[in-house]
């Protein structure tokens, strides 16, 4: 692989512990001869892990362009050859020209899934050939191993075991504080004035963002704004890109003749998250490919110490979001007298927890045997009653709330259906000037 010096670790905002072990990494590399005479070896394999967007392959080259290794990547997919030639012929070029690296990017299309009980011939020849050249050259030849890959859970074991791979370093999405980094990162490179932006909304409306998608936000945002000759940015520039990329396609239309059951379903889910977690989130009633619309809640809720909002790891707020979950179809009850096609997928995620949250015990130790099935109900299963027990519950809970806040639904209604898209901080304004009298 040739060597690219636009790539340093530089170009990488946040991930500061992730970054000091690469470092420590590619010292190994770069000092390889010296540290064997200490007893001190390169790692056989390296993992990299993470979700989509996380930089996974950029930290590849950097290691690539800052090491003095000699990088060789295999294209498995993409070669004349055999899996196993391909390998052979990578290995044997690496075995004559240490310290080295063997690269395969997302190596889990590669091998057999441990998820699933069938896979192709190609795959088990792979895998067969990966682990005998792992096994073939010892830790003091100064060869290693280097690959991404965006499901680790699905890689055989038989490949992650120390003594092949002896280093993972799963790459998260960033937390609130890296997604300021990256934002300030990117933003420093523009010529538009971005003083005036609201970073605190910024972050808030982007907290499933990786750090490629806060770049391609910025790019589109900019572009925009640049093409239409202003020289500052505001916030509101930021709402079309940030849907775009968050449901992966362009706007394409409003659905005629659905507005207002699509309107009525996302105001019932807004309105149930503004009651019970106290925050005003983005609604749409627009179509992006097979979404009728959305109510942007997952940037509110919370799954590790670093995020912030609700703690979607305790047993009081994961019924919370179950209850938002049935406010859509509880809403179409109301307003339009019965349930509509577009509620399956709120039922089949409320059904979905509910049953995580089994497992996990969390309705008691008397329950901790309840048996479902991975999208629904056990068949026959009479301990489904207490399933339906909860869903009930928090139906009811939903259509509660929403039958005490109708005043609140009708006054957001009409703007939502004029513009088709309200950020939380319109939905925060029209709810405190119409109904606080704010």
């Amino acid at each position: 692989m040739k060597k690219d010096n636009n790539y340093s670790l530089d170009d990488i905002a946040g991930y500061e512990t992730e970054k000091e072990r690469i470092k420590r990494i590619i010292y190994n590399i770069n000092n390889f001869q010296e540290l064997r005479e200490h007893g001190i070896f390169l790692p056989k394999g390296l993992i990299i892990s993470g979700p989509s967007g996380v930089g996974k392959t950029q930290i590849a080259k950097i290691i690539a362009n800052l090491s003095v290794a000699n990088f060789y990547v295999c294209n498995l997919f993409y070669n004349k050859d055999s899996a196993s030639e391909q390998l052979n012929k990578v290995f044997n070029k690496a075995s004559k020209s240490s310290p080295s690296i063997i690269y395969i990017d997302e190596l889990d299309k590669y091998l057999p899934s441990k998820s699933s009980d069938s896979y192709s011939p190609y795959q088990r020849d792979t895998l067969s050939t990966l682990l005998t050249i792992l096994d073939g050259f010892s830790e003091n030849e100064g060869i290693m191993f280097l690959a991404t890959t965006s499901s680790k859970d699905d890689l055989p074991e038989e490949v992650l075991r120390a003594g092949r791979i002896d280093e993972h370093i799963c790459l998260s999405l960033p937390t609130r504080e890296e997604r300021a980094e990256i934002f300030s990162f990117y933003l420093n490179k523009i010529n538009l004035n971005s003083s005036k932006l609201d970073m605190d909304s910024l972050l808030s409306k982007t907290g499933s963002f990786s750090g490629a998608d806060i770049k391609a936000l910025i790019n589109k945002t900019c572009s925009r704004v640049n093409y239409s000759g202003r020289k500052e940015l505001k916030n509101e520039d930021f709402f079309d890109a940030i849907n775009e990329i968050r449901f992966q396609d362009i706007k394409k239309r409003k659905m005629k003749g659905s507005e207002k059951i699509t309107a009525y379903h996302e105001l019932g889910h807004y309105i149930v998250a503004k009651a019970l977690l106290g925050v005003s989130c983005d609604i749409s009633i627009e179509n992006y490919d097979d979404d009728l619309g959305a109510t942007i809640i997952q940037d509110k809720v919370k799954f590790s110490e670093e995020d912030e909002g609700i703690d979607a790891r305790k047993k009081s707020s994961l019924m919370k979001l179950i209850v938002i979950s049935l406010a859509g179809r509880a809403a179409e009850e109301e307003y339009i007298g019965e349930p509509c096609i577009g509620c399956s997928s709120d039922y089949h995620q409320a059904v979905l927890m509910i049953s995580n949250m089994f497992d996990e015990g969390m309705f008691g130790d008397q329950y901790a045997d309840v048996d479902f099935l991975e999208n629904g109900l056990k068949s026959g299963d009479n301990k489904t009653k207490y399933l339906y027990e909860i869903l009930t519950n928090c139906h009811n809970e939903a259509k509660i709330i929403i039958k005490g806040n109708c005043h609140v639904i009708e006054a957001i209604y009409p703007h939502l259906i004029d513009k088709g898209f309200l950020a939380g901080e319109e939905c925060e304004e029209i709810y405190n000037k119409i109904i606080l009298n704010k």
